[in-house]
């Protein structure tokens, strides 16, 4: 074995590829990460937009402005309180609260 790792060592191109390959498997696991931070994103975005149609068709002479710039976790408990039907003043008292 300690042999072969010598041999290794010796032979530029053996290197060089090596060196190749780790590159292209950080690419790879660098573009995986982007891929999965970009969907979440986009899920998160898919998510807000849902809770406010949810929340137009259910109260639908409510202005929604009061729902931007939530965290996720605000948007979370908002569609909890919207699936128990609680109201607009219940759900603006939450938010004017957390």
């Amino acid at each position: 074995m300690k042999r072969k790792v010598e041999q290794f060592n010796q032979d530029d191109k053996l290197r060089d590829m090596a060196f190749k390959r780790d590159l292209q498997k950080k690419a790879r696991a660098g573009e995986v990460r982007d891929a999965f931070d970009q969907g979440k994103e986009e899920g998160i975005s898919i998510g807000i937009k849902l809770i406010i149609t949810l929340l137009k068709e259910l109260y639908p002479n409510t202005d929604t402005s009061f729902l931007e710039g939530l965290s996720a976790l605000q948007y979370d408990h908002i569609a909890n309180m919207i699936a128990n039907k609680k109201s607009v003043e219940e759900i603006k008292n939450y938010i004017e609260n957390s």
